[in-house]
């Protein structure tokens, strides 16, 4: 009898772009190997419809290997309305479900798949002491451009005394590490629009300039070449996929590690 393994997932509630890479990464990776499950752990917001549209699409889907399941609401769960900002009340909102997750943790962990890991996203780290627990692995997913990675990674590295209010307004820029593959204009993928505007400003990109930068897009020369390096790039994009593909290979290595969990 083949293994059988099982991931579990835990997004960020409410959060559709947290969710839809997270689902889609689930879904790479059992195709990508068979003998995987995947078990997205849901933390139900009401006042977001578009999420459960989203999630009864994925559950209607054939041929899926993901399942998805509702934690039970919370006694007492927190008010929005309580707190100044969002990070404070989705910080407690995901950490009063504590119990539900180790709860549906443990119904798996007793079912005929073992249970080979567990990945939250960077707002749901809380999480992570009830996979140790449980004596489950866990791992950070990050839903978020590679970039917003880099700023994250460079973060607690700048100096101790360098406090967040020196760089407000400030006419310095603040050099931030990168992805290697540079930005869509160093790529020649695409055109210039200013981005020079500033928050409270009405100084917003007009029609006039949106259809230029268009029609730059679609006629002459130029467009001649962002077509043929955009081409050359999803050729590239598709190769790294592909067995032996640097991505390929990086999932392979993922699956290993859990299988070894």
């Amino acid at each position: 009898m083949m293994n059988k393994f099982h991931v579990v997932f835990i997004s960020t509630p409410g959060s559709l772009g947290n969710l839809v890479p997270t689902v889609e990464f689930a879904r790479h990776l059992t195709n990508h190997d068979r003998r995987f499950f995947a078990t997205v752990l849901m933390i139900d917001m009401i006042q977001r419809p578009i999420i459960t549209a989203y999630v009864e699409s994925c559950r209607q889907s054939t041929a899926t290997n993901i399942n998805f399941i509702n934690l039970p609401p919370t006694v007492d769960p927190p008010s929005p309305n309580e707190y100044q900002g969002f990070f404070g009340y989705m910080s407690l909102l995901v950490a009063n479900h504590k119990h539900s997750v180790k709860h549906a943790l443990a119904n798996l962990i007793m079912s005929d798949s073992r249970v080979a890991g567990l990945f939250v996203d960077m707002f749901c780290t809380s999480m992570i002491d009830v996979a140790n627990e449980l004596g489950i692995s866990c791992y950070l997913y990050f839903a978020s451009p590679v970039s917003f990675l880099g700023f994250m990674l460079h973060f607690p590295t700048l100096d101790d005394t360098q406090f967040a209010m020196e760089f407000v307004d400030s006419d310095d820029g603040m050099m931030v590490p990168k992805d290697s593959t540079g930005s869509m204009k160093e790529l020649g993928l695409g055109v210039e629009i200013r981005l020079d505007y500033r928050e409270g400003s009405d100084d917003l990109v007009s029609p006039v300039e949106l259809e230029r930068a268009l029609r730059r897009l679609m006629e002459g020369s130029e467009a001649d070449e962002v077509r043929r390096k955009f081409q050359e790039m999803k050729e590239k994009s598709w190769m790294a996929l592909m067995p032996n593909g640097s991505s390929y290979k990086s999932l392979t290595s993922l699956i290993e590690e859990l299988i070894r969990n």
